[in-house]
């Protein structure tokens, strides 16, 4: 009985410390949805709020035509067919034997964004904005992961969101590759830690 009060007075301490985080502690804005709760852990509240209130405007940019017409409008018939997703993965993202960018993952993006919107950016732009709070939210994980306080995860998380050397990944289309990287990097490194 001792060891366990022990025990249970050090988690009670380290988490007023910071230490320890518990996700079921969080404080949990409920948002009433479809008639039911659905609740939202407060940092990932905090991040989709402010995302969206960032780069909600990009919602309806349109064409750049810088990479963007070439990726989706001189490619639509290619990334409107969702079987082409395996082709993705033998071809450049331009299509183009001379040029070899190889992004396979971007061309899978572009093309589970086609069969939502077509030529239609506002999809392409919100599933932008989607991940962008996705990675954001593994910065978040992460560092609470390597055992930073809550706090300073939420604020270091939110300089991450807000850093204006990330707009270009957020409002351009084709710099969704560098959000796709980020979150891949942040979760292989996530699920090392948890395998350490």
């Amino acid at each position: 009985l001792h060891a366990s009060q022990t025990r249970a007075s050090y988690n009670a301490n380290e988490r007023q410390r910071g230490k320890l985080y518990n996700w079921t502690e969080v404080n949990t804005p409920e948002i009433i949805f479809m008639s039911e709760k659905l609740k939202i852990p407060y940092p990932l509240f905090v991040i989709l709020l402010i995302d969206f209130l960032l780069y909600g405007q990009t919602l309806f940019f349109d064409y750049t035509n810088y990479d963007d017409n070439l990726l989706i409008k001189n490619n639509l018939p290619f990334i409107s067919d969702i079987s082409n997703i395996f082709e993705a993965f033998s071809n450049s993202v331009f299509f183009n034997l001379a040029d070899m960018f190889y992004r396979p993952i971007l061309t899978v993006w572009l093309i589970l964004n086609a069969q939502l919107g077509g030529s239609d950016l506002f999809i392409y732009h919100f599933s932008s904005i989607l991940l962008h709070c996705l990675a954001v939210y593994l910065v978040f994980s992460l560092l609470t992961k390597l055992n930073y306080s809550r706090d300073l995860s939420i604020f270091l998380s939110l300089l991450f969101l807000v850093h204006p050397a990330l707009i270009q990944a957020v409002a351009w289309i084709p710099g969704v590759g560098d959000v796709l990287t980020t979150i891949f990097s942040l979760s292989s490194f996530i699920v090392f830690l948890n395998f350490l």
